[in-house]
């Protein structure tokens, strides 16, 4: 009898099929909260190379540009965020507080 292989995760990506978005999403709010910045960043460059326009993340994304000083980078994703959804207020309060910190 030959053992048995696990089969491959149906995702195409390396989060698996368990991982549901508002648990990742969760995840990087803790990483955000533990100041886990790299943590963040990492995480959400993955999941956006999988799911590419994802607000919420890319919100996320942003912020943790934001906490290891990386405001320029920080303003120029909150700025496309801006660009995708006009109304998205956390965005666009992101956005203006780089501004002023970058002047």
């Amino acid at each position: 009898m030959k053992p048995t292989e696990p089969s491959p995760p149906t995702s195409s990506t390396s989060f698996g099929t368990d991982l549901s978005r508002e648990r990742f999403l969760a995840i990087l709010r803790a990483g955000l909260s533990a100041q886990d910045y790299r943590f963040v960043v990492q995480s959400a460059l993955q999941w956006l190379a999988a799911f590419p326009g994802d607000l919420q993340v890319s919100l996320a994304y942003a912020r943790a540009l934001q906490g290891e000083g990386r405001n320029q980078e920080a303003r120029n994703v909150a700025r496309g965020l801006c660009r995708s959804d006009p109304e998205n207020l956390e965005a666009l309060q992101l956005w203006q507080g780089l501004e002023e910190r970058l002047r």
